[in-house]
């Protein structure tokens, strides 16, 4: 039971930082980048040619994260995949919700019914990872 407990823990745990989905734009396999990576906000700004190898999305947490953790985030992946840069895309905030509806009976064994709109925000911050191309 004690091994049970620790497991879930440890998910528990992992679960809590931002989750990253990564849309790969080419099937070149690539070593990680030891180096630390660039980050441009604006593509007119980076000198170098360039080839997008990636698209990254960072959604926070239920637990929330803050936005440099969500950049952490994003550069930690982009590294793994060998890039040597990123350029944020797009920073926003996505709402969802429903309705919940709750039932209750008095002591006259009437009822009545409530709904509540519960609305849910996430941040979600998008990328395109980058390698630099030899220039001829």
């Amino acid at each position: 039971m004690r091994k049970l407990i620790c497991f879930l823990f440890v998910i528990f745990i992992l679960n809590c930082g931002p989750s990253i989905q990564v849309a790969r734009l080419d099937n070149v396999q690539r070593g990680p980048t030891a180096d630390n990576i660039e980050v441009y906000t604006d593509r007119n700004n980076i000198k170098r040619p360039y080839k997008e190898i990636a698209l990254l999305t960072v959604e926070e947490s239920d637990f929330g994260n803050n936005d440099q953790e969500m950049l952490d985030s994003l550069v930690s992946r982009a590294k793994q995949i060998g890039a040597n840069a990123i350029i944020l895309l797009s920073q926003e905030t996505q709402s969802e919700g429903g309705y919940i509806y709750t039932t209750s009976k008095n002591k006259k064994k009437t009822s009545s019914s409530t709904s509540h709109y519960v609305e849910s925000k996430r941040k979600v911050m998008r990328a395109s990872a980058i390698v630099y191309e030899e220039e001829q």
